[in-house]
Protein backbone atom coordinates (compact mmCIF):
# COMPACT_ATOMS: atom_id res chain seq x y z
CA UNK A 1 0.00 0.00 0.00
CA UNK A 2 1.26 3.62 -0.40
CA UNK A 3 0.33 6.94 -0.47
CA UNK A 4 -1.53 9.66 -2.93
CA UNK A 5 0.37 9.90 -6.53
CA UNK A 6 4.12 11.23 -5.96
CA UNK A 7 4.91 14.79 -6.79
CA UNK A 8 1.67 15.98 -4.96
CA UNK A 9 2.56 16.33 -1.30
CA UNK A 10 2.32 12.78 -0.38
CA UNK A 11 0.82 12.15 3.60
CA UNK A 12 0.49 15.99 3.74
CA UNK A 13 -2.72 16.91 5.65
CA UNK A 14 -4.71 19.79 3.27
CA UNK A 15 -7.49 21.50 3.63
CA UNK A 16 -8.89 18.48 2.15
CA UNK A 17 -7.66 16.29 4.86
CA UNK A 18 -4.75 13.66 4.60
CA UNK A 19 -4.05 12.01 1.66
CA UNK A 20 -5.92 8.24 1.25
CA UNK A 21 -3.54 5.31 1.19
CA UNK A 22 -3.57 3.65 -2.14
CA UNK A 23 -3.16 0.10 -2.94
CA UNK A 24 -0.32 -0.75 -5.90
CA UNK A 25 -3.12 -1.53 -8.55
CA UNK A 26 -5.35 1.75 -7.38
CA UNK A 27 -1.76 3.62 -7.74
CA UNK A 28 -0.42 2.20 -10.98
CA UNK A 29 -4.23 3.42 -12.34
CA UNK A 30 -4.19 6.96 -10.84
CA UNK A 31 -0.46 7.15 -12.03
CA UNK A 32 -1.46 5.74 -15.64
CA UNK A 33 -4.59 8.19 -16.01
CA UNK A 34 -3.55 11.54 -14.37
CA UNK A 35 -6.06 11.19 -11.60
CA UNK A 36 -4.85 13.82 -8.76
CA UNK A 37 -4.55 13.43 -5.38
CA UNK A 38 -7.37 16.09 -4.56
CA UNK A 39 -9.54 13.99 -6.53
CA UNK A 40 -8.75 10.76 -4.45
CA UNK A 41 -9.00 12.48 -1.23
CA UNK A 42 -12.53 13.85 -2.24
CA UNK A 43 -13.59 10.12 -2.37
CA UNK A 44 -13.88 10.69 1.28
CA UNK A 45 -12.21 7.07 2.18
CA UNK A 46 -8.85 6.51 3.94
CA UNK A 47 -7.91 3.34 1.45
CA UNK A 48 -8.38 3.84 -2.06
CA UNK A 49 -8.38 0.38 -4.59
CA UNK A 50 -8.40 0.17 -8.24
CA UNK A 51 -12.34 -0.50 -8.13
CA UNK A 52 -12.51 3.70 -6.78
CA UNK A 53 -10.16 4.91 -8.84
CA UNK A 54 -11.79 3.12 -11.68
CA UNK A 55 -14.88 4.93 -10.84
CA UNK A 56 -13.39 8.69 -11.45
CA UNK A 57 -11.61 7.15 -14.93
CA UNK A 58 -15.03 6.05 -15.65
CA UNK A 59 -16.88 9.52 -14.93
CA UNK A 60 -13.95 11.28 -17.35
CA UNK A 61 -12.67 12.75 -14.21
CA UNK A 62 -9.00 12.83 -15.62
CA UNK A 63 -6.21 15.05 -16.39
CA UNK A 64 -5.88 13.32 -20.08
CA UNK A 65 -8.86 13.59 -21.06
CA UNK A 66 -9.78 11.00 -24.25
CA UNK A 67 -6.82 11.40 -26.71
CA UNK A 68 -7.76 12.16 -30.19
CA UNK A 69 -6.59 8.12 -30.71
CA UNK A 70 -9.00 7.07 -28.33
CA UNK A 71 -11.52 9.08 -29.80
CA UNK A 72 -11.51 8.04 -32.57
CA UNK A 73 -11.27 4.28 -31.53
CA UNK A 74 -14.54 4.85 -29.66
CA UNK A 75 -16.27 6.26 -33.02
CA UNK A 76 -15.29 3.58 -35.08
CA UNK A 77 -16.19 1.09 -32.47
CA UNK A 78 -19.32 2.62 -32.14
CA UNK A 79 -20.28 2.73 -36.25
CA UNK A 80 -18.78 -0.66 -36.82
CA UNK A 81 -22.17 -1.84 -34.38
CA UNK A 82 -25.17 -2.68 -36.33
CA UNK A 83 -28.13 -0.56 -34.20
CA UNK A 84 -29.99 -4.05 -33.48
CA UNK A 85 -26.44 -5.50 -32.09
CA UNK A 86 -26.57 -6.19 -28.06
CA UNK A 87 -24.22 -4.07 -26.26
CA UNK A 88 -23.42 -5.32 -22.64
CA UNK A 89 -21.51 -3.09 -20.79
CA UNK A 90 -18.67 -4.09 -18.13
CA UNK A 91 -19.66 -3.60 -13.87
CA UNK A 92 -17.24 -1.64 -12.18
CA UNK A 93 -15.64 -4.14 -10.56
CA UNK A 94 -14.85 -6.23 -13.87
CA UNK A 95 -13.63 -2.68 -15.42
CA UNK A 96 -11.57 -2.42 -12.49
CA UNK A 97 -10.11 -6.27 -13.08
CA UNK A 98 -9.84 -5.06 -16.20
CA UNK A 99 -7.45 -2.48 -15.99
CA UNK A 100 -5.35 -4.71 -13.56
CA UNK A 101 -5.10 -7.60 -15.89
CA UNK A 102 -4.16 -5.34 -18.38
CA UNK A 103 -1.23 -3.67 -16.61
CA UNK A 104 -0.23 -6.87 -15.18
CA UNK A 105 -0.14 -8.23 -19.19
CA UNK A 106 2.04 -5.05 -20.15
CA UNK A 107 4.97 -4.58 -17.46
CA UNK A 108 5.22 -8.18 -15.66
CA UNK A 109 6.98 -10.93 -17.34
CA UNK A 110 5.43 -13.97 -15.69
CA UNK A 111 6.34 -17.74 -16.24
CA UNK A 112 4.64 -20.80 -13.76
CA UNK A 113 5.41 -24.21 -12.50
CA UNK A 114 3.19 -26.54 -10.63
CA UNK A 115 2.84 -29.36 -8.47
CA UNK A 116 0.70 -32.81 -7.67
CA UNK A 117 -0.19 -32.92 -4.10
CA UNK A 118 -0.84 -36.20 -2.23
CA UNK A 119 -4.24 -35.68 0.42
CA UNK A 120 -3.75 -38.54 1.31
CA UNK A 121 -2.10 -37.42 4.78
CA UNK A 122 -4.33 -34.31 5.04
CA UNK A 123 -7.68 -36.39 4.99
CA UNK A 124 -6.68 -38.53 7.88
CA UNK A 125 -5.33 -36.03 10.01
CA UNK A 126 -8.56 -33.89 9.47
CA UNK A 127 -10.88 -36.19 10.26
CA UNK A 128 -13.84 -34.36 11.11
CA UNK A 129 -11.92 -30.55 11.87
CA UNK A 130 -14.04 -27.77 10.81
CA UNK A 131 -11.36 -26.09 8.45
CA UNK A 132 -10.40 -26.87 4.89
CA UNK A 133 -7.73 -27.34 2.54
CA UNK A 134 -7.89 -23.93 1.54
CA UNK A 135 -7.19 -22.62 5.24
CA UNK A 136 -4.54 -25.24 5.53
CA UNK A 137 -2.42 -24.29 2.55
CA UNK A 138 -2.72 -20.72 3.48
CA UNK A 139 -1.16 -21.85 6.48
CA UNK A 140 1.48 -23.63 4.52
CA UNK A 141 2.46 -20.87 2.43
CA UNK A 142 2.76 -18.42 5.19
CA UNK A 143 4.90 -20.56 7.20
CA UNK A 144 7.75 -20.13 4.35
CA UNK A 145 7.64 -16.62 4.59
CA UNK A 146 11.36 -16.57 6.53
CA UNK A 147 12.24 -19.47 4.04
CA UNK A 148 11.23 -17.25 0.91
CA UNK A 149 10.69 -14.01 1.82
CA UNK A 150 10.80 -12.76 -2.51
CA UNK A 151 7.56 -14.66 -2.67
CA UNK A 152 5.77 -12.07 -0.19
CA UNK A 153 7.83 -9.01 -0.84
CA UNK A 154 6.68 -5.56 -3.05
CA UNK A 155 8.49 -4.45 -6.48
CA UNK A 156 10.06 -0.99 -6.07
CA UNK A 157 11.87 1.19 -8.06
CA UNK A 158 15.54 0.65 -9.51
CA UNK A 159 15.48 -3.14 -9.00
CA UNK A 160 14.40 -3.33 -5.58
CA UNK A 161 12.11 -5.31 -3.42
CA UNK A 162 10.40 -4.55 -0.08
CA UNK A 163 9.78 -7.50 2.52
CA UNK A 164 6.88 -8.06 3.63
CA UNK A 165 7.03 -8.01 7.76
CA UNK A 166 4.25 -10.21 8.09
CA UNK A 167 2.60 -13.25 5.77
CA UNK A 168 -0.81 -11.51 4.78
CA UNK A 169 -2.32 -13.70 2.65
CA UNK A 170 -4.93 -12.95 -0.13
CA UNK A 171 -7.72 -14.86 -1.25
CA UNK A 172 -9.68 -14.57 -3.96
CA UNK A 173 -13.26 -14.71 -3.23
CA UNK A 174 -15.85 -14.63 -6.25
CA UNK A 175 -19.58 -15.66 -5.31
CA UNK A 176 -20.63 -13.93 -8.83
CA UNK A 177 -20.61 -10.66 -7.53
CA UNK A 178 -16.84 -9.55 -8.83
CA UNK A 179 -13.57 -10.71 -8.22
CA UNK A 180 -12.33 -9.38 -4.43
CA UNK A 181 -8.83 -10.31 -3.04
CA UNK A 182 -9.12 -9.59 0.84
CA UNK A 183 -6.89 -10.58 3.21
CA UNK A 184 -5.82 -12.93 5.88
CA UNK A 185 -3.88 -10.57 8.11
CA UNK A 186 -0.71 -12.43 10.13
CA UNK A 187 -2.10 -15.91 8.89
CA UNK A 188 1.26 -17.83 10.20
CA UNK A 189 0.78 -16.58 13.79
CA UNK A 190 -3.39 -16.88 13.48
CA UNK A 191 -5.09 -20.36 14.50
CA UNK A 192 -6.47 -22.09 11.36
CA UNK A 193 -9.79 -21.48 13.09
CA UNK A 194 -9.78 -17.80 13.16
CA UNK A 195 -8.44 -17.98 9.29
CA UNK A 196 -11.90 -20.63 8.48
CA UNK A 197 -13.96 -17.69 9.98
CA UNK A 198 -12.32 -14.91 8.24
CA UNK A 199 -12.56 -17.06 4.95
CA UNK A 200 -16.63 -17.32 6.21
CA UNK A 201 -17.22 -13.59 6.38
CA UNK A 202 -15.15 -12.73 3.11
CA UNK A 203 -17.98 -14.77 1.08
CA UNK A 204 -20.82 -13.28 2.76
CA UNK A 205 -19.50 -9.61 2.81
CA UNK A 206 -18.69 -10.12 -1.43
CA UNK A 207 -22.17 -11.54 -1.46
CA UNK A 208 -23.30 -8.21 0.28
CA UNK A 209 -20.45 -6.24 -1.40
CA UNK A 210 -19.90 -4.67 1.81
CA UNK A 211 -16.06 -5.15 2.73
CA UNK A 212 -14.34 -2.88 5.22
CA UNK A 213 -12.04 -0.89 3.65
CA UNK A 214 -9.15 -2.28 5.40
CA UNK A 215 -10.03 -6.02 4.36
CA UNK A 216 -7.55 -5.76 1.28
CA UNK A 217 -5.10 -3.73 3.08
CA UNK A 218 -1.23 -4.75 3.28
CA UNK A 219 -1.37 -7.99 1.32
CA UNK A 220 1.80 -9.82 0.84
CA UNK A 221 1.00 -12.78 -1.08
CA UNK A 222 -1.61 -14.33 -2.91
CA UNK A 223 -4.13 -17.14 -3.24
CA UNK A 224 -5.77 -17.75 -6.42
CA UNK A 225 -8.76 -20.25 -5.84
CA UNK A 226 -9.79 -22.44 -9.04
CA UNK A 227 -10.63 -25.24 -6.61
CA UNK A 228 -14.13 -26.02 -8.61
CA UNK A 229 -14.93 -29.50 -9.25
CA UNK A 230 -12.07 -31.01 -12.52
CA UNK A 231 -10.39 -28.21 -12.78
CA UNK A 232 -6.73 -29.47 -13.04
CA UNK A 233 -4.65 -26.64 -13.92
CA UNK A 234 -5.00 -22.70 -13.72
CA UNK A 235 -2.29 -19.87 -14.32
CA UNK A 236 -3.80 -16.52 -12.75
CA UNK A 237 -2.00 -13.31 -13.80
CA UNK A 238 0.50 -11.78 -10.89
CA UNK A 239 -0.92 -8.62 -9.67
CA UNK A 240 0.73 -5.40 -10.17
CA UNK A 241 2.71 -5.04 -6.53
CA UNK A 242 3.44 -8.96 -6.14
CA UNK A 243 5.98 -10.65 -7.11
CA UNK A 244 3.73 -14.29 -7.32
CA UNK A 245 0.47 -15.88 -7.54
CA UNK A 246 0.06 -19.49 -5.87
CA UNK A 247 -2.85 -21.45 -7.35
CA UNK A 248 -5.06 -24.01 -6.00
CA UNK A 249 -7.12 -26.52 -7.82
CA UNK A 250 -9.72 -28.90 -7.86
CA UNK A 251 -9.20 -32.21 -5.56
CA UNK A 252 -9.47 -35.50 -7.70
CA UNK A 253 -8.21 -39.33 -7.72
CA UNK A 254 -5.26 -40.54 -9.58
CA UNK A 255 -4.54 -43.80 -10.12
CA UNK A 256 -0.88 -44.58 -8.27
CA UNK A 257 1.37 -47.92 -8.19
CA UNK A 258 2.00 -49.54 -4.54
CA UNK A 259 5.63 -50.82 -4.43
CA UNK A 260 4.36 -54.12 -5.38
CA UNK A 261 3.22 -52.49 -8.64
CA UNK A 262 -0.26 -53.37 -6.86
CA UNK A 263 -2.28 -50.11 -8.12
CA UNK A 264 -4.87 -47.77 -6.27
CA UNK A 265 -6.26 -44.49 -6.38
CA UNK A 266 -5.29 -41.46 -4.06
CA UNK A 267 -6.80 -38.14 -4.03
CA UNK A 268 -4.24 -35.49 -5.36
CA UNK A 269 -4.61 -31.49 -6.32
CA UNK A 270 -2.67 -29.13 -7.88
CA UNK A 271 -0.80 -26.68 -6.60
CA UNK A 272 0.51 -23.85 -8.98
CA UNK A 273 2.90 -20.98 -8.87
CA UNK A 274 3.21 -18.05 -11.41
CA UNK A 275 5.81 -15.27 -10.61
CA UNK A 276 7.01 -12.40 -11.97
CA UNK A 277 10.68 -13.53 -13.74
CA UNK A 278 11.93 -10.49 -12.98
CA UNK A 279 12.43 -11.62 -9.47
CA UNK A 280 12.12 -15.00 -9.02
CA UNK A 281 13.70 -17.90 -11.00
CA UNK A 282 12.62 -21.26 -11.69
CA UNK A 283 14.48 -22.80 -9.14
CA UNK A 284 13.11 -20.56 -6.56
CA UNK A 285 9.51 -21.49 -7.48
CA UNK A 286 10.69 -25.49 -7.22
CA UNK A 287 11.88 -24.99 -3.87
CA UNK A 288 9.05 -23.14 -2.97
CA UNK A 289 6.39 -25.76 -4.59
CA UNK A 290 8.16 -28.73 -3.02
CA UNK A 291 8.15 -26.90 0.70
CA UNK A 292 4.38 -26.32 0.56
CA UNK A 293 3.70 -29.84 -0.85
CA UNK A 294 5.97 -31.49 2.02
CA UNK A 295 3.94 -29.64 4.67
CA UNK A 296 0.35 -30.65 3.05
CA UNK A 297 1.42 -34.36 2.62
CA UNK A 298 2.83 -34.94 5.95
CA UNK A 299 1.26 -35.82 9.25
CA UNK A 300 3.60 -34.11 11.68
CA UNK A 301 3.39 -30.76 9.34
CA UNK A 302 -0.43 -30.75 9.08
CA UNK A 303 -0.47 -31.57 12.68
CA UNK A 304 1.52 -28.40 13.54
CA UNK A 305 0.05 -26.19 10.81
CA UNK A 306 -3.88 -27.09 11.88
CA UNK A 307 -2.98 -26.75 15.70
Amino acid sequence: MTTAPEGEGQGEDHDGGPDPVLSDAARTLAQDHGIRTEQLRALGKRVVKASDVQRLIDQGLTDQGLTDQGAAAVAAGASAASEDAAVVRLSARQRAVAAVVSEAHRTIPAAFAAIAVDLTAFRAARGGAPYGLVELLVKAIAARHADFPLFFATPGADHTLTLAPAANVGVTVDVGTGLFIPVLKDAARRPIGDLTDDLMDFRVSALRQNFREDAFADEAITLSLHNEPDIILAAPIVHPGRTCVVTLCAERSEVALAEDGTPFTRPVTTVAVTYDHRYLNGRDAVRFLTAVKQDLETADAITRLAG
